[in-house]
């Protein structure tokens, strides 16, 4: 034991002078790298996604102010990162040897625990990443604010790896028309892909990409079908589908015996994809079918239809709000007739400005979504300070859709590099507002599936439950 603490002390502080070796082999002996100046950045930014001084970068090049130039060369001092890298070898050796006085008080596999040792000290894949993202900016009725909003969160994210050592190479794209602006050699060097938004747009780039890439769908969740037909698409955007599966797999969750299973359902409609998951889903349950008209009239047959013991769950097969409206009067007025009635539906509910909001909560409102923000998250008030901070404005929901799929994707691609698609089906990923846990569609896209639960209570407060 004493021999192999040796041999475990001297290869982990050989380890740093390893990764400097190779790291002199590969800058050839220079003493600075070579930046690119990006039309966003300036000199300050620069110097901080390098840690080093702005100072030092100016006396390197031999600028005699701060101002830059789109796509100028920089050169980069790199005494700072080998400065960083000997506090790194002193880190190593230091773990090395608080290993080694483990190992003789314990019965533990070396080889596991130097695995440990290692991984807790190479936590990255790497320490640079090259996103692209292609959005709509301008349209023929001027500019676009949610996409200018989606850009700010992803500007934001990509600021908070900055402060952990990651380098970010950003390239923004106007989207206009049908042609893609992202030429292939800029997309073959593109490790993240965000965007565009529609199915046809998105196609484009793809027809344009890479064999080994994949485009992320970061708003709108119709682009599914894309994932679905096998192209190389990830839907970042959980589809009204997940929803679907979600209410279903709640009501499972939470029925009892003696409770009822209510279907509401429209006259002379066609069944809607929920209907036909309530269908399939194995549970029993009655249905309640009428037309607009008649919704005045069916108090005594829906009472019919309930149970006073037991939980009366409510599902509203249907995408039009005037009968969505009317069924939720309905049950609301139930409410007040001492039936115990829970509502499942999907985010879109909320939508419906017809709808009593006093209403949703009275029928205790179980609803699924994509997107749900809770204010009193403390890492959320961080972000709304340093949104308003920077920006000066409120951020809005394409704000934190940016942020929250900039953080989740760019991360992956720092944690795993080059392989960081086949690390989308881990675990559930927990954003500001939107969720990620991603399941292989079988033709070879991925889709998002996660999807947040949150109870409207008769007292009027909100709770996120998942």
């Amino acid at each position: 034991m004493k021999n192999f603490r040796r041999i475990l002390i001297l290869v982990l502080c050989l380890l740093p002078l390893a990764v400097r070796a190779q790291d002199q082999q590969g800058q050839e002996e220079k003493d600075y790298t070579v930046h690119i100046v990006k039309w966003y950045e300036d000199l300050n930014s620069i110097a901080r996604n390098y840690n080093v001084d702005p100072q030092d970068i100016m006396d390197l090049n031999g600028l005699k102010n701060s101002i830059l130039k789109s796509r100028q060369e920089l050169k980069i001092p790199l005494k700072k990162a080998k400065d960083k890298l000997s506090e790194a070898g002193k880190a190593v050796k230091d773990a090395a040897q608080q290993a080694a006085e483990v190992l003789d008080s314990t019965t533990t596999s070396w080889g596991e625990y130097l695995g440990q040792i290692i991984s807790s000290i190479f936590n990255r894949e790497t320490d640079t990443v090259n996103a692209t993202l292609i959005l709509p900016f301008t349209t023929s009725s001027g500019i676009n604010g949610s996409n200018y909003d989606f850009y700010s969160g992803v500007l934001l994210a990509i600021r908070d790896f900055s402060d952990q050592g990651i380098n970010t190479n950003l390239q923004v794209f106007d989207f206009q028309g049908s042609s893609n602006p992202a030429s292939y050699s800029e997309l073959s060097n593109s490790d993240i892909i965000l965007g565009p938004l529609s199915t046809s747009n998105i196609t484009a780039v793809l027809d344009d990409c890479p064999w080994n890439k994949y485009v992320i769908s970061p708003l709108d969740s119709r682009a599914a079908a894309l994932a679905e037909e096998g192209m190389h698409v990830i839907q970042a955007p959980s589809s009204t589908d997940s929803q679907f599966d979600e209410i279903i797999s709640w009501i499972k969750e939470d029925f009892r015996p003696g409770d009822r299973i209510i279907l509401f359902t429209e006259s002379n409609s066609q069944q809607t994809a929920l209907a036909g998951k309530l269908a399939q889903s194995g549970l029993q349950y009655a249905t309640v079918n009428y037309g607009i008209l008649q919704g005045r009239n069916i108090e005594n047959s829906l009472q019919n239809q309930m149970t006073r013991t037991g939980v009366n769950h409510a599902v509203i097969a249907s995408d039009k709000e005037a009968f969505v409206n009317d069924v939720v009067r309905n049950l609301n007025l139930m409410s007040f007739r001492d039936f115990n009635v829970v509502l499942y539906g999907p985010s879109r509910i909320r939508n419906f400005e017809t709808i009593e909001v006093e209403n949703l909560h009275n029928t205790h409102l179980h609803l699924c979504s994509s997107y749900y923000v809770d204010y009193e998250d403390a890492s959320v008030k961080n972000f709304l300070m340093t949104y308003r901070a920077l920006f000066n404005a409120e951020p809005t929901a394409y704000s934190f859709q940016g942020y929250d799929t900039a953080k989740y994707f760019i991360g992956l691609f720092v944690n795993y590099g080059s392989d960081w698609t086949r690390h989308l089906d881990g675990d559930r990923y927990r954003g500001l507002q939107t969720d990620f846990q991603f399941q292989r569609a079988s033709q070879g896209g991925y889709i998002n599936k996660a999807v947040r639960r949150i109870v409207y209570n008769p007292d009027w407060t909100i709770t996120l439950l998942k």
